[in-house]
């Protein structure tokens, strides 16, 4: 089964360290067990959304799909230096048939890596997509596809949610769904670029997100101001501010 037509939103953002330690994690909004992050309304002010509908609701980012691939890229190059990280989400799917998480995403964003949910045939696979075109690197084939598992989480109109990774690492691709580990794979086709939400033709609400790890000084524009203490391994304070700017 070919993936549909995808909607990436690559995570533009950026951080100063205090010091010269190695970054940990960035996380946007709030998890269920009450970790705050950088609140979704000043998040998404950090990112550029072209050919998506995108909105906070009660601290949850909204986006709605509606056909078209869109490039998410807030100026300049930097972004584009990420090469090993991780993209954790939790997700859940308001209409339509996908949840998907992107990484190394390209200018313009029509290249990238692919891990999506289908809905339509339950089903887990991975891809590499190049200039409009999408090529299942999931191993086995559609046949070595992994089963969508049941959720834990079905809100009163019986939409569904989860908690994605993606992790890649050199030619290695992970995905987990709900801390299960689903596809194991390897590939050479990208070697670098942001991670990136997606909303396939759907309608999906974030609760929260969060990357690990981000590299000193490789991303871009950061309208955010204020200092925030954000989760990572080694319990850094980090600073937002806008480095072409040359705010420290």
């Amino acid at each position: 089964m070919k993936p549909r037509v995808l909607f990436t939103l690559a995570l533009a953002c950026a951080v100063v360290f205090l010091g010269t330690q190695p970054a940990g994690a960035i996380l946007y909004g709030t998890t269920q067990d009450g970790e705050e992050g950088v609140p979704w309304n000043e998040g998404v002010s950090d990112w550029k959304a072209e050919g998506v509908e995108m909105e906070v609701e009660n601290n949850h980012l909204m986006l709605k799909g509606d056909g078209r691939v869109i490039a998410m890229f807030d100026g300049g190059d930097s972004p584009a230096n990420m090469k090993d990280y991780e993209t954790e989400v939790y997700v859940r799917k308001l209409t339509g048939n996908y949840l998907a998480i992107h990484a190394r995403v390209n200018k313009p964003a029509v290249d990238f890596y692919l891990i999506e949910i289908s809905f339509g045939s339950n089903t887990i696979s991975t891809h590499t997509a190049q200039g409009g075109g999408f090529n299942e690197i999931t191993p086995g084939g559609n046949a070595g596809r992994p089963k969508r598992p049941e959720s834990k989480d079905q809100d009163k109109d019986g939409n569904v949610a989860y908690k994605l990774k993606f992790a890649i690492e050199g030619e290695t691709l992970k995905y987990w769904v709900d801390d299960k580990l689903m596809i194991a794979t390897a590939d050479a086709t990208w070697k670098k670029g942001p991670p990136g939400l997606g909303a396939q033709g759907s309608t999906n609400e974030y609760y929260w997100a969060r990357v690990d790890t981000i590299p000193e000084g490789e991303l871009g524009i950061v309208s955010t101001q204020k200092q925030l203490s954000v989760d990572n391994k080694d319990k850094l304070a980090v600073k937002w501010g806008q480095l072409k700017r040359g705010v420290k």
